[in-house]
């Protein structure tokens, strides 16, 4: 008779320790398939590694989930969901059978009834076989997509899984600002942490131990949220609630390699924007260039700016990018003239920096700037002979650019 004394367990059989074995030996997967489900005759049966079939099975159904179990790596879970449309018997014994029909594990269920909707009520109703085995290494926790009925305990964990693995974590409650010892409870920035308290650790001397941690009396775990390489990337964004020097600061995982966590070294940056902008800068302010904290306008940032794109014409560049001016003059100079006075577009407000000419005749000419004010220029014209320098007897166009301020 069932009673609080009663354990219940399963177990590999003869027939699927002989495979396993095999398999290992071949280096081949075993894979487990189907849950089978009994009654055991109204009995309490108790499971026997010698079994090669079931007391009396009433269901066989493939598997809904296969894994290892978290806590021990030599227990295997397997799991079949009964919907609503499937019973009217009860669950008293278990049984696993592999790909090829082996009766390979066999265990014990507490009784339950797994009433038929015909009879008024109806229920999904998981029933979880926990195998104890030599190793899990190689059982192939292969499903097929076609047959799972997701429990809701499998679909939180999915969904928790998958934002454990977003670059946007949860907030911690204090970020170190030197290298600490990863137990116990004590200050970090200036906060006295307790258990539970997530912890931004950056400044180790081994920055492999850098990461989001949860602090403990004992030996401090790494958060449940960034345990693994899967959950720490590149990116990676955390904001700090607390601390005397970093309170509501955000940090970013600089390290931009491949990680694989508690091997590569984890750095993280300060990201956070200190200040909104408050006000707009005045023309000085964005000449100067210095501030950060204000923001520009598109009247200060086109400021001083000027153009004139014709044959005469110029470009005066904004107060903020230095005021540099570029002008431009097509001129001619006439046939037995030396020398040419050329006016400007317009006049440079202080500086006169350069120029570049270029020319165009009917026969060599040489064309030097002979003299220059902030408005004009007076261009010299000299052809080329035998004789040494004379003045042309041709026409001579030329391009004048020039540049100042």
């Amino acid at each position: 008779m069932v009673d609080e004394r009663t354990i219940f367990g399963g177990m590999l059989t003869t027939l699927g320790a002989a495979k396993k074995t095999n398999c290992d030996a071949l280096g081949i997967p075993w894979e487990p398939k189907y849950m089978l489900i009994g009654d055991a005759n109204g009995t309490d049966p108790v499971p026997s590694p010698t079994q090669t079939k079931l007391i009396n099975q009433v269901y066989r159904a493939q598997l809904n989930q296969l894994r290892v179990s978290p806590t021990d790596p030599n227990i295997l879970i397997a799991e079949l969901v009964l919907p609503p449309d499937v019973g009217g018997w009860w669950v008293r014994e278990l049984a696993l059978e592999d790909k090829d029909g082996v009766f390979c594990a066999v265990g014990n269920a507490a009784p339950s009834y797994k009433p038929l909707l015909t009879q008024g009520t109806g229920r999904n109703q998981v029933v979880r076989m926990h195998i104890i085995t030599n190793g899990t290494a190689n059982i192939q926790l292969k499903i097929d997509p076609s047959v799972v009925l997701a429990t809701r305990e499998y679909v939180d964990n999915r969904i928790q899984e998958e934002l454990h693995k977003l670059d946007h974590k949860p907030s911690v409650r204090v970020a170190t600002t030197a290298n600490i010892k990863l137990a116990g409870l004590h200050k970090v920035d200036g906060v006295t942490v307790v258990a539970g308290d997530r912890v931004l650790v950056k400044d180790q001397k081994t920055a492999k131990e850098n990461g989001l941690y949860i602090a403990s009396p004992g030996a401090w775990q790494r958060a449940p949220d960034a345990d693994s390489s899967a959950k720490v990337t590149s990116a990676l964004f955390v904001s700090v609630e607390q601390g005397t020097l970093q309170a509501d600061t955000l940090w970013q995982l600089a390290t931009d390699d491949v990680i694989e966590l508690n091997i590569t070294a984890l750095t993280f940056q300060n990201v956070t924007q200190t200040y909104a902008p408050s006000r707009l800068a005045t023309q000085s302010e964005v000449d100067a260039g210095e501030l950060d904290t204000v923001a520009v306008s598109p009247k200060t940032m086109r400021w001083g700016f000027a153009a004139a794109f014709h044959q005469n014409g110029y470009i005066i560049f904004p107060s903020w990018l230095g005021g540099l001016i570029i002008q431009w003059t097509q001129n001619m100079i006439p046939e037995g003239a030396g020398e040419v006075l050329i006016n400007l577009p317009i006049a440079f407000p202080n500086t006169y920096f350069g120029c570049s000419i270029s020319t165009s005749s009917a026969k060599m000419v040489a064309v030097n700037r002979y003299n220059h004010s902030l408005s004009s220029v007076t261009l010299q014209a000299r052809s080329i002979s035998s004789s040494g320098l004379e003045v042309p007897e041709v026409q001579v166009f030329c391009q004048y650019i020039c540049l100042g301020r």
